[in-house]
């Protein structure tokens, strides 16, 4: 199993308040939008953290923007409900990420969309 294999090393970043001065600094990076009162987004966080351990090593920054401080952010990124994830390269939004929440196939996803 993949997750045996991840140190407990917190990777994500805090892009809230800086989202517009880094996104375009990155090559590919995946962006989560949350509500810290959400539940989803409160068990989706440590399997993120997870994700975000592994693509580091593939340069490859994930970071993440709380909704309720910088919502008019959110609002320009379409973000609709919580958690979203986007994926932008070079800045620009390319993909809204549909697909597990878990740790393995989120990251064998991005695996094979963005290495192939």
């Amino acid at each position: 199993m993949l997750y045996l294999l991840i140190p407990t090393v917190q990777a994500v970043v805090d892009y809230t308040n800086i989202f517009d001065q880094k996104i375009n600094k990155n090559n590919l990076t995946i962006v989560k939008f949350f509500a810290p009162w959400c539940g989803h987004c409160r068990a989706f966080k440590p399997k993120f953290e997870e994700v975000s351990v592994l693509l580091k090593n593939f340069d490859i920054v994930c970071a993440e923007v709380d909704c309720t401080v910088n919502n008019k952010l959110c609002d320009a990124q379409g973000v609709l409900g919580y958690p979203t994830i986007n994926i932008y390269k070079s800045g620009k939004l390319v993909e809204k990420y549909e697909g597990s929440r878990e740790t393995e196939q989120m990251f064998e996803w991005i695996e094979e969309k963005y290495f192939a």
